[in-house]
């Protein structure tokens, strides 16, 4: 073992609490500073990911509680992510024929910066599909008019910047 994990697992074995997000967070030689013990310290470990359960099976006591907030995976049913590679050069030519062919039902786009929601929302609309867009530099107002509009079905198609969470309050979560 190596001088910097033999400083993690010393100091693991004082620890009240531990936190994961990936299944292989701890290597093999801190894990055994983990496994529960007979004393009344508790420990807490958190699991993210559905691949992190063979590693809570392993280190959680059996008389482990499991919090629960909101539904667990309700958005994965309801939402599909399609990935497309392409060219460059085939970019727009694909993305209209995938508004008109496959997008059917109400669509969400994400984009990375402010200026391509507006880029995007301009090029499908021109295209015959109504378009809405959201993005930072927009005011809350503008931004609950646009998603008013996509969800009444007014504009069936979106493109949004992505954004931190919580950066506008809509009344409504639901789409």
């Amino acid at each position: 073992m190596n001088r910097e994990a033999d400083n993690v697992c010393s100091s693991c074995k004082n620890c009240g609490s531990a936190v994961t997000g990936q299944p292989l967070a701890f290597p093999s030689p801190i894990r055994p500073s983990l496994k529960p013990t007979a004393s009344s310290t508790p420990s807490t470990l958190v699991f993210k990911s559905e691949q992190s359960q063979g590693l809570a099976k392993e280190l959680l006591r059996e008389d482990y509680l499991k919090i629960v907030v909101d539904k667990i995976d309700a958005a994965n049913k309801s939402i599909t992510q399609d990935f497309v590679q392409i060219e460059r050069r085939n970019k727009k030519a694909t993305l209209l024929r995938m508004v008109v062919q496959v997008f059917k039902q109400k669509t969400l786009v994400f984009a990375a910066s402010k200026t391509m929601p507006d880029t995007l929302g301009v090029f499908i609309s021109e295209a015959g599909t109504l378009t809405t867009t959201t993005h930072g530099v927009r005011e809350q107002n503008q931004c609950e008019a646009a998603l008013a509009d996509f969800r009444s079905g007014r504009r069936p198609f979106s493109t949004q910047q992505q954004w931190p969470r919580g950066a506008w309050t809509f009344r409504e979560s639901t789409m």
